[in-house]
């Protein structure tokens, strides 16, 4: 008989693509992964992946195995779900996980509107960029991320997203810095300049690397930083530029900066995303719900 568990582990492995990350991401060794891969291998009596030294590919077999079982994880996860969510009624915590700008956006408002509603469903908050908010989502660790999901995660069929609101990136400079007189700027300009964007695994950070990478460019100077206090720091005293969304550039109150639109606009979207399972629960539902009720009302007038 084959032990689902090992269903399991051999459908993450090939999602992931690493015995070091996929051990990682279900909380396990990567000794013990390896070991029940190869139990896998004979339960099914056949091999399912060749290995090397760093890597590993998947064999005929193991191509058509991962197709046939892709039901099997869906029925296992729903099953998972239905298991932990069998019991929730209104009353509970819900655990959000939400972008360190949050506080800055005004869709903060839709999660004090449902507290006042659902007074008995505690609403507790983990800060975090949108990749790994994502993933805390896919690992159970989290209800909801409010975050920026990537296309790999728009097009995961175990996820679901409701998007809130779609913003344009903006360049955010001192208004005595030397390209603030430009009514546009393009990224090849841009190029030229000390350039801030957000940290790996935020929505800004994706967006502009992405598209100086199909434009062929590479900027003179790139630094990362996700603290919005360092980041103005830097844009003020020492002449950067900042790609921001047009929510968080409007908050910037007190500061004298100018914010430029690109010529070639990039979007980038916020979202309430959660696993499709999840809507199993009751308060979840509630909050699904809620979100899809209000979304309209919340987005920011033009």
């Amino acid at each position: 008989m084959i032990n689902i568990k090992r269903l399991v582990y051999y459908h993450e492995l090939i999602r992931i693509g690493s015995f070091t990350k996929a051990a990682k991401t279900l909380n396990i060794s990567q000794a013990f992964l390896s070991q029940e891969i190869a139990r896998l291998e004979q339960e099914t009596e056949r091999k399912l992946i060749n290995r090397t030294t760093r890597q590993f590919s998947l064999t005929p077999f193991g191509k058509a195995f991962a197709k046939k079982i892709r039901g099997i994880i869906r029925e296992y996860y729903d099953i998972e779900q239905f298991i932990r969510g069998y019991e929730d009624s209104h009353d509970g915590a819900l655990l959000v996980g939400v972008l360190p700008i949050f506080n800055r956006l005004r869709h903060y408002e839709i999660f004090s509107q449902f507290q006042r509603r659902y007074p008995n469903i505690e609403m507790s908050f983990i800060d975090g960029v949108s990749m790994d908010l994502l993933e805390k989502v896919r690992n159970g660790d989290l209800h909801f991320s409010y975050s920026t999901p990537f296309a790999d995660y728009q097009d995961d069929p175990l996820f679901a997203h409701q998007v809130l609101y779609e913003d344009q990136l903006v360049a955010v400079m001192a208004s005595n810095h030397p390209l603030a007189q430009h009514k546009t700027l393009n990224l090849e300009t841009l190029a030229q300049a000390r350039l801030i964007v957000p940290q790996k695994g935020t929505g800004e950070h994706a967006i502009v690397s992405d598209a100086y990478a199909k434009q062929g460019l590479k900027p003179s100077y790139f630094r990362e930083c996700s603290n919005i206090d360092i980041i103005m720091d830097l844009v003020m005293n020492q002449n950067g530029v900042v790609f921001l969304c047009t929510q968080v550039a409007g908050s910037l109150e007190g500061f004298d900066i100018t914010i430029t639109p690109l010529e070639t606009p990039l979007p980038r979207i916020f979202a309430v995303s959660y696993l499709k399972r999840s809507a199993q629960i009751p308060m979840v539902k509630l909050f699904i719900d809620f979100i899809e009720e209000n979304r309209i009302s919340l987005r920011p007038a033009c």
